[in-house]
């Protein structure tokens, strides 16, 4: 003779065999989601830190030039723009390479300006009438997270740095 339902019902109930698969099954979802954002944090940064570094390298490039290629208050010479960006996205002045990150794919983000700081200057300045020239290079490039690969939709990243330094000359 079969037992009672109520009595199987309340002997299942009553029973901690599986207890673990179900505790994890719940908190897998969420153990994945904080997994998958840490991950994505520590690429976010890492790459803040990549742009930051090849801003730095552009600024201290720039601001090594003559003074006569990047005048006060005024666009750099041609040449020097586009040595200047390929120097922040590829680490080289030729263009050639990979880029410093791999979903840097436009250097449309890089920006370069050259403002004056005016004063009596003695020294390196004296001979320059409109002051200090100042080059700033700034980049702000779209991130494109990992998960963006599989399919989801994310909001739009970017990454952003900023350097100056005044023209000093060679």
């Amino acid at each position: 003779m079969s037992p009672p339902v109520r009595f199987l019902f309340s002997r299942l109930c009553a029973s901690r065999s599986g207890s673990a698969a179900v505790e994890l099954a719940l908190l897998l979802p969420f153990l994945t989601a904080l997994l998958f954002g840490a991950i994505e944090l520590g690429r976010y940064f890492l790459g803040e830190h990549i742009l930051i570094s090849a801003v730095r390298d552009g600024t201290r490039f720039a601001a090594r030039q003559p003074v006569s290629e990047m005048p006060c208050g005024g666009p750099p010479a041609l040449g020097k723009a586009a040595q200047v960006r390929s120097l922040v996205r590829f680490g080289n002045v030729s263009a050639s390479g990979a880029p410093r990150l791999g979903y840097w794919t436009t250097d449309t983000g890089i920006e370069i300006t050259i403002t004056c700081t005016p004063g009596p200057w003695s020294g390196l300045y004296a001979q320059h009438p409109q002051g200090a020239a100042v080059v700033t290079v700034s980049a702000s490039i779209p991130y494109v997270p990992l998960l963006a690969g599989l399919g989801l939709r994310v909001p739009s990243l970017h990454v952003r740095a900023q350097a100056q330094s005044a023209v000093m000359g060679r």
